[in-house]
């Protein structure tokens, strides 16, 4: 549960409910596999969560046993949700993959401002980092939709991470080896994220300037995509 709740005496749902946190009803949520439980005040949960409001209010197996379950969720992911319920802030110190998930768990309880606030605490994590993880940005992929806002981050921060390397190559000894060997696995097994990434690094302009002077036109007249020996000669020569 979270370290923090309302003042005795005032409303726990602020201007939308006169419930005082002293009279609401406790609630215990258990999460993920190990069902590890929470206990969140019910006007809480019903205020600040339409999610939650349906499964208290709504004649479901929820309201009836006066208790909520979420199987799939991480345990962690929802204790930052239950704190930002209770006090409107996010932890200074977290993993990203746990902020990650919060996101998540925060989209699926249709938590818009929740989302929000773990985008800002994962942004500024992130740049402390420097360095974006392919494997995370894989996760978040598989774990998310089109549309997503934690999606398009995440890709544009991989983009952003490998466009400030000098070199991104998986040959031994180049700089950022591992990371370019990573990358090169998610893209080969997460073919739409390739292709996402790719996208994005061939259609900045400069990129494909620099490429275009570069790049001979196929259409030349040379043997490049002839079979014969190179040293016969060549008939559209003759």
């Amino acid at each position: 549960m979270a370290d923090a709740s309302p003042p005795n005496g005032e409303p726990c749902g602020g201007k939308d409910t006169n419930e005082s946190i002293t009279t609401s009803e406790i609630i215990p949520i258990f999460v993920g596999p190990i069902k590890k439980k929470h206990l969140i005040h019910a006007c809480i949960l019903t205020s600040k969560a339409p999610f939650f409001k349906k499964c208290l209010e709504s004649g479901m197996r929820e309201q009836a046993e006066n208790a909520i379950y979420l199987p799939e969720d991480d345990p962690e992911a929802f204790g930052i949700v239950a704190n930002w319920m209770y006090t409107g802030s996010m932890p200074s110190t977290c993993k990203c993959r746990v902020l990650m998930s919060a996101y998540i768990l925060a989209d699926k309880l249709c938590m818009t401002n929740i989302q929000d606030a773990v985008m800002e605490q994962l942004r500024w994590n992130l740049m402390d980092e420097e360095i974006i993880l392919p494997v995370d940005v894989d996760w978040v992929w598989e774990k998310t939709g089109p549309g997503s806002k934690l999606r398009e981050f995440m890709v544009d921060a991989l983009h952003y991470s490998v466009m400030q390397q000098d070199e991104y190559q998986t040959a031994e000894g180049k700089n950022e080896h591992h990371l370019a060997v990573d990358l090169e696995a998610v893209m080969v097994m997460n073919g739409a994220l390739g292709y996402q990434l790719y996208s994005k690094i061939f259609n900045v302009s400069a990129v494909r300037n620099q490429a275009r002077k570069k790049t001979t036109s196929p259409y030349l007249r040379n043997c490049k995509y002839h079979c014969h020996a190179d040293e016969e000669e060549c008939p559209s020569r003759k």
